[in-house]
């Protein structure tokens, strides 16, 4: 029981920067876990209250890549929302929890994205689930429909050999009159033998990732990258073309696919006014295009995150994040980085 109730709390440590205001996507996993707060970021901003029992929140997150913006104005003067709005309501106990939320997600002046969000905890929060459906709304063009989600489901195991198991699971289709383009994917993570050592708590894990187009074969080549055809989104708007036998346009001869298999390493130290997180990782990935021209291209991912927190008062965190990784862009690192305050409240 000890070693289950300090793996769950480091894990909502290490996982604490998606609690804020939630995405459209499985960022709403700790909601159930989250206490009562005020949060300010550059890319995200809003609320949770509740009483124990019932808990509520409301507020936005930059999804469309805008921080530090909730709206702005373009195309001479028209009001664009640059984050997600999303609010919620949870039920919470200690034999089972349940929550809903919703996201809205302004993607462009002819897309809208909908994300209505089921989660449930059960077994003291060991066991736990957060399903996401994104649905697609066009505004100009009804022969568009799309669909995705990226579910979650974690469960503590409350032992040493294998601490924590993620199983992440994604889907999305988007369709057209004409033609079709939807993917699956895997990915699944193992914690395994956590320890301490001179304060410095130390978790390894290992994650696998399969994921998968489930229609190009056989359809002509866009001009789409790999990494996009495997893990398609609601808003992506992707269109193959049947193939012509009278034209000698490149057609894709399999599925593109993409395995990557990440070994990493969670580091965890605190004090009285500071706590550290941080999380370095190394690992090896195949790429496939589907393309018959073309071989499998095998490459070396890299990554690194950390988190700072700092506590000038009890109930007042100052926190930093920042994120560093391999990209298979032109632009070969991405850096992403996010600060903000933390207040947290008494139970309603």
């Amino acid at each position: 029981m000890k070693t289950l109730l300090k793996t769950i709390f480091y894990f909502a440590v290490s996982s604490a920067s998606v609690f804020g205001m939630y995405g459209f996507s499985n960022d709403w996993m700790d909601f159930l876990t989250d206490n009562n707060h005020l949060r300010a970021r550059t890319d995200q901003l809003g609320f949770v209250l509740g009483n124990g029992t019932v808990k509520g929140t409301l507020g936005f997150k930059a999804d469309t890549g805008y921080f530090g913006n909730i709206m702005s104005y373009i195309n001479g003067g028209k009001l664009s929302l640059d984050a997600t709005v999303s609010l919620g309501l949870a039920y919470t106990s200690d034999i089972i929890s349940a929550g809903l939320g919703y996201n809205y997600t302004y993607i462009d002046s002819s897309l809208d994205v909908h994300t209505p969000v089921f989660m449930i905890n059960a077994m003291n929060d060991s066991l736990r689930i957060c399903i996401p459906f994104q649905i697609a709304d066009a505004k100009d063009n009804s022969d568009y429909s799309a669909f995705s989600t990226t579910s979650e489901i974690r469960y503590y195991t409350g032992v040493d050999s294998i601490n924590a198991v993620r199983l992440y699971i994604n889907y999305g289709k988007n369709s057209y009159n004409a033609n079709s383009a939807s993917s699956f994917g895997l990915e699944l993570r193992f914690y395994f033998l956590p320890t301490t050592i001179n304060s410095v708590w130390i978790n390894p894990f290992i994650k696998v990732l399969y994921y998968s187009s489930l229609d190009a074969k056989g359809k002509d080549v866009i001009n789409k990258n790999t990494d996009t055809l495997v893990n398609i989104q609601s808003y992506d708007r992707i269109l193959y073309t049947s193939h012509n036998a009278n034209e000698v346009n490149e057609v894709y001869e399999s599925n593109p696919y993409i395995l990557r298999i990440t070994p990493a390493l969670s580091l965890y130290a605190d004090s009285d006014i500071v706590s550290l997180y941080f999380e370095p990782s190394i690992g090896y990935k195949i790429i496939y295009d589907g393309k018959k021209s073309s071989k499998l291209d095998h490459a070396l991912t890299w990554g690194a995150y950390s988190e700072v927190r700092i506590y000038p008062l009890k109930d007042l965190e100052w926190y930093f994040e920042m994120g560093v990784n391999s990209s298979n862009n032109p632009i070969p690192v991405n850096f992403r980085s996010a600060t903000g305050i933390n207040w947290y409240l008494p139970q309603l």
